[in-house]
């Protein structure tokens, strides 16, 4: 099995601090080289460096990674993130310190504190550095330990990355998963009707009347952000023509207006509530709900309420990126808050 590890260090603002962490990344690879079970690459964030998207970057091969390497011994605050969003992602973590610098790691957040940390000698790494010798074996055999228990803690997690596909979108209990959202709900959408059904999208409440989905995340301060298209967009013709309701282009847009309307109406006092409105052609229709994502196509002449769906988790590589990363983009694309159209009030 071929695993990918990445690797979270400082990399130094000069020549030797540079060489001393370069000397350090490559004894992480040596080790990984040499484990001989499975195959195991490090990849470093500067490998793959993108030019405005470092962060997104980041994100990206934390994601495509199977566990995560991290240097903590500088206390380094990218360093830092790079760890919560692993622990975000459930990615173990190997933790690498440098035993002569105690005064650093009891600075550290106590989650790092207290963790299992694999140490090595700086000193004796700056000795090696410093003569140009060979890299110590002593670091080697340590972090090799640590790494194979990391490699079974990967094999034996259990893969979910397809949670279900559901022939229509009653079939994933949206709202089900809706109410119980613990932290976010991100949907983009073309039309809200079908969600805006306040007697129809509900669920069961312990011994009262049916509650509507998006109203137990919204009391919980859940943030709720939402796309839908512009009905004053002139994709709304051709989404129109697509569903083949061109002899009723202007119905079209009435119905794209109520359905955000009455959403803004019902939450608009809600500062963790967000809907605003694109001028633009996504090519998914997707929610995501916490750590899932439940995503259908676009179909010519069928709602995509209809389609097939696909309900994911979040941390199969490259969902993150690609359902997370268009989220933000059509959200930053040519798209205003509902309350700044007349009609929304």
């Amino acid at each position: 099995m071929k695993l990918k590890a990445f690797l979270s260090i400082p990399y130094g603002n000069h020549g030797q601090q540079k060489l001393f962490w370069n000397v350090l990344t490559a004894s992480i690879r040596k080790t990984a080289e040499s484990i001989k079970s499975h195959s195991l690459e490090i990849q470093r964030a500067d490998d793959a460096i993108v030019a405005f998207q470092v962060k997104e970057n980041v994100r990206r091969q934390i994601d495509q990674c199977d566990f995560t390497i991290a240097v903590v011994t500088d206390n380094n605050p990218n360093v830092f993130w790079e760890i919560g969003y692993s622990e975000s992602q459930n990615k173990p973590v190997v933790y690498l310190v440098d035993e002569e610098n105690s005064a650093r790691i009891s600075e550290s957040p106590i989650l790092i504190i207290e963790a299992l940390k694999c140490a090595y000698r700086g000193s004796s790494l700056a000795d090696f550095v410093e003569n140009k010798q060979e890299l110590p074996g002593e670091l080697g055999k340590k972090l090799e330990m640590f790494l194979v228990q990391a490699i079974d803690s990967v094999i034996a997690a259990p893969k979910r990355h397809l949670l279900m596909t559901s022939s229509s979108r009653e079939g994933c209990k949206l709202p089900e998963m809706i109410a119980n959202a613990k932290q976010r709900i991100c949907l983009i959408t073309t039309n809200l009707k079908y969600f805006v059904s306040f007697d129809k999208f509900t669920v069961e409440a312990e011994g009262k009347e049916p509650v509507f989905a998006f109203d137990p995340p919204i009391k919980k301060g859940v943030d709720v952000r939402i796309l839908a298209l512009d009905p004053e967009s002139p994709i709304v013709r051709y989404r129109a023509e697509q569903l083949r309701m061109d002899h009723d282009i202007m119905g079209y847009r009435e119905e794209l207006r109520e359905s955000a309307r009455r959403f803004h109406q019902k939450f608009k006092d809600n500062g963790n509530f967000s809907l605003r409105l694109y001028d633009d052609l996504p090519l998914q229709i997707t929610i995501i709900v916490d750590s899932a994502v439940v995503t259908s196509m676009i179909k010519r002449g069928q709602r995509s309420r209809e389609t097939l769906h696909f309900a994911l988790d979040m941390n199969t590589p490259g969902t993150r990126t690609t359902f997370e990363g268009h989220f933000e983009e059509v959200s930053a694309a040519p798209s205003r808050d509902i309350s700044s159209y007349k009609w929304a009030e």
